[in-house]
């Protein structure tokens, strides 16, 4: 085994070449993984490097090629189980092409967001891939041209927006699940979440109001709050107190309808039995739910796949025309839709003087 015997003095690519019988050039096109190398090659320069103790800089490669090797990801909730499996998507591609991702959480809060996104450009991030938040300034479509960063948007769109857009179907996802309810009878539903409204709210809502205007059903009964799982536990009680009609919910998320199912059980209910929820996005949770959620997939992993292939597509040829792709959305019918009609209202906590 060959080394480099003076502690003080560290292995250089002139070492490797001469262990691998290679020359400099060629040494520094296999440690970056240069399609032009052969396999045998690239093999035999890893196992010089390891001989002699090279560590490969990789950032001051990055430098002299004007290239990080990073993308940016950057998303509103990174504790909803949802984005885990739109970002294992798209590190699944990015680690096929060496690419590697980062990730990063604005919590719904577009000046965090901005923030971010500054960050990324001051890494020389090679694209972003971005689900905007609500309260993105307009301007910051702008901004992203000028730092001339190939940004493809996931979920939701930016009004009059250049960038390229990958997202599920909502609102046919959303007809899908009320035209299911109503076919189980029933007629008093309501749609549950989206405290802000951007894109992907916007075209939910229409869904659920086109599809119970077609049936010449109810369509008001919308209720703007956060979808979250506290959110859908502590609202069932005032939905049960306030609209006792109510027999079924199509809720805006996954964990919005885990939340209600956790808040009917608190008073007494039964979810699939004494009142219908439906989810939206089929995260892994949904099929282990007792009773299993019915719900709308929105192949989340796939988004995360398509759109990362979108950006080094847009990385590749920068001046391609703007690509959108939209998935089907797919109803997934399990146990929470249960029955149909209206319910008594239980008793609750205080109702007794």
């Amino acid at each position: 085994m060959t080394t480099i015997t003076d502690p003080k003095k560290r292995a250089t690519i002139k070492d490797v070449a001469r262990v691998s019988g290679t020359s400099s050039a060629t040494v520094s096109m296999a440690l970056r993984k240069d399609p032009r190398i052969s396999e045998e090659t690239r093999s035999r320069v890893e196992t010089a490097a390891v001989e002699v103790g090279y560590v490969y800089n990789r950032s001051a490669a990055n430098l002299r090629n004007q290239s990080s090797d990073i993308i940016g990801l950057v998303i509103g909730d990174i504790a909803n189980p949802f984005f885990a499996q739109l970002s294992a998507g798209v590190n699944e591609v990015l680690t096929e092409a060496g690419k590697m991702l980062f990730l990063a959480s604005y919590n719904e809060d577009p000046e965090r967001q901005a923030s971010l996104l500054s960050r990324l450009s001051e890494q020389s991030v090679d694209g972003i891939l971005l689900c905007p938040a609500f309260g993105t300034d307009p301007a910051m479509v702008n901004t992203l041209q000028q730092w001339q960063i190939p940004c493809v948007q996931l979920l939701r769109t930016l009004p009059d927006s250049p960038f390229d857009y990958v997202s599920t179907d909502y609102r046919s996802g959303i007809d899908q699940i009320c035209e299911h309810l109503m076919a189980l009878g029933h007629r008093h539903i309501a749609f549950v979440g989206g405290d802000r409204l951007h894109s992907a709210t916007l075209e939910r809502h229409q869904g659920f109001i086109d599809a119970l205007q077609r049936h010449e059903q109810d369509a008001s009964l919308i209720f703007h709050i956060e979808p979250s799982r506290r959110s859908g536990r502590n609202f069932v009680e005032t939905l049960r107190r306030e609209h006792p009609e109510v027999s079924a919910a199509v809720c805006f998320n996954d964990v919005t309808a885990f939340g209600m199912m956790a808040g009917l059980r608190r008073l007494g209910l039964v979810p699939g039995k004494d009142f219908a929820v439906t989810g939206f996005d089929n995260v892994e949770e949904a099929e282990d739910r007792i009773p299993a959620l019915t719900t709308i997939d929105s192949h989340a992993f796939e988004m995360g796949r398509r759109a990362a292939h979108m950006l080094l597509a847009r990385m590749e040829s920068p001046d391609q025309p703007r690509q959108q792709y939209i998935l089907p959305a797919e109803l997934i019918i399990r146990g929470s839709c249960g029955n149909s009609g209206a319910l008594p209202i239980p008793e609750l906590p205080g109702d007794r003087l």
